[in-house]
């Protein structure tokens, strides 16, 4: 996701860009950002250039038609309302100045800046986050879902006659780009009620629809979590069932792959602990290991075809680890009211490297994290409305020498705003990533029940 310095983030990197890639043949040349009409760099009254130079020049915005309507993805799950974010397509005037108006260096100029622009169309992550690390460091463009595209947009000469006689200067040769998309999340909470319990009667559940099509290779139909849970807690420490087909009657491996793993943890599993349509995998209780969000599972056996030994890797199916809620507390800051949410698994923070000083530094949460408090007398300001994660607060004073920074945090914080002191009898939902906090007592039971209120003390 990106903030309010996209714009800024998306000039600063195609002008670094450009700067990189003049030739030495053209020493001195320099990439300004200013109106056509301030752009020329002498100042001895004249509108001549005394150097070569390059003048980038946003001079339209428009809404994205397609993006802003959309909610962010990631950011709320099917039947919640969102905030569309602001989709911008950005419109730049690339004017190329030759030193003493020669049009030869100019077009030179105009050719090598183009030249850059067609083999970058598409900036890449690392592009936009050297360019802003310096000038922009809160800008998280790089961040950004969607990929920033470059396009040559071709205008015709009134268009073009137009908008030079707005800047009310010479005309200079120029080219004109569409850079999209840029996506500036909204700041407004997203909106997220609680989940419906059941739908029409308990002996109308709608229409059940299952794949009978046999395949001749490993295939995992769905994964059954224990008790009927849509996520794996994984202190409950019960396994999770693959059931499929053709899964054979040797040893296997399965699967597990998560965004934030660089390779994929596999399990062994003997033959005597699976059948040819089920395989029950235990996930140990180790939760700096195993992340919340979504996890994809696939398995890995060896078929004998004719002579062959044949390695068959399945289909993947995706399976989700819930946060789970271990303490919650509230503490006064000022006006406003702080509160510290206690989680398993840990939360993934971002990898930075030790500050140069030791002190108080804030790391950025590596996984987007909210918090909902269902307010049982409806005397809390927010209602259903989201609270996102504050960063993790750490002093690096208490680092040891040669350590880096912590990886994962158990401990969350978020603001609540003036609320008066008091008890607030609340129903908490941690949401890590896209996955939720399990809200139901007994997924058993029809119908299933919320869990139970619990205190939450505002000093």
């Amino acid at each position: 996701m990106s903030n309010a310095f996209a714009i800024a983030a998306v000039t600063t990197t195609l002008r670094r860009l450009i700067e990189q890639n003049l030739p030495d043949t053209l020493s001195g040349a320099t990439v300004t950002t200013k109106p056509p009409d301030k752009a020329l760099t002498n100042n001895n009254g004249t509108n001549t250039a005394s150097n070569n130079q390059l003048n980038l020049f946003l001079y339209q915005t428009e809404l994205h038609p397609q993006w802003r309507n959309q909610f962010m993805p990631g950011q709320v799950l099917p039947g919640e309302t969102g905030q569309p974010p602001l989709a911008l397509n950005l419109h730049y005037l690339l004017t190329a100045y030759g030193q003493d108006d020669d049009d030869t260096l100019s077009h030179q100029l105009l050719g090598r800046a183009m030249s850059t622009l067609h083999d970058h169309p598409i900036l890449t992550t690392e592009e936009i986050r050297l360019a802003t690390e310096t000038d922009l460091p809160d800008s998280n463009l790089h961040q950004q879902v969607e990929c920033v595209r470059i396009t040559p947009q071709p205008i015709s000469l009134e268009d073009l006659s137009k908008l030079w006689a707005t800047f009310q200067t010479q005309y200079r040769i120029s080219a004109t780009y569409q850079v999209s998309v840029i996506l500036i999340e909204s700041t407004r909470p997203s909106r997220t009620p609680q989940p419906v319990l059941t739908r029409g009667s308990l002996d109308d559940s709608g229409v059940e629809a299952q794949s009978n099509l046999t395949l001749p290779y490993p295939d995992i139909q769905l994964i059954r979590l224990p008790n009927q849970q849509p996520s794996l807690r994984l202190s409950d420490g019960e396994p999770i069932t693959l059931v499929g087909q053709n899964f054979g009657s040797s040893e296997l491996v399965v699967r597990l792959r998560h965004s934030s793993f660089q390779a994929p943890v596999e399990f062994a599993i003997a033959a005597a602990d699976h059948t040819a349509t089920e395989i029950p995998v235990t996930i140990p209780n180790a939760p700096d290991l195993w992340p919340a969000g979504y996890y994809a599972v696939s398995v890995q056996l060896e078929q004998v075809d004719g002579e062959r030994t044949i390695t068959r890797i399945s289909n993947e199916i995706p399976f989700s680890i819930a946060p789970e809620i271990s303490a919650l507390a509230a503490s006064r800051d000022g006006d406003g009211v702080t509160v510290t949410v206690t989680c398993t698994p840990a939360v993934l923070l971002e990898l930075l490297d030790p500050p140069a000083s030791p002190g108080p530094i804030s790391i950025p949460l590596e996984q987007q994290v909210f918090l909902n408090l269902f307010d049982e007398t409806n005397q809390l300001p927010i209602g259903d409305n989201q609270l996102s994660a504050e960063p993790f607060a750490f002093d690096t004073s208490t680092l040891p020498g040669g350590d880096p920074l912590p990886a994962s945090t158990t401990t969350l914080t978020f603001r609540l705003g003036a609320v008066a002191p008091g008890t607030y009898p609340v129903r908490p939902r941690l949401r890590v990533g896209d996955t939720d906090s399990l809200m139901i007592q007994d997924y058993t039971v029809r119908p299933p029940r919320f869990i139970d209120y619990q205190d939450l003390v505002i000093p």
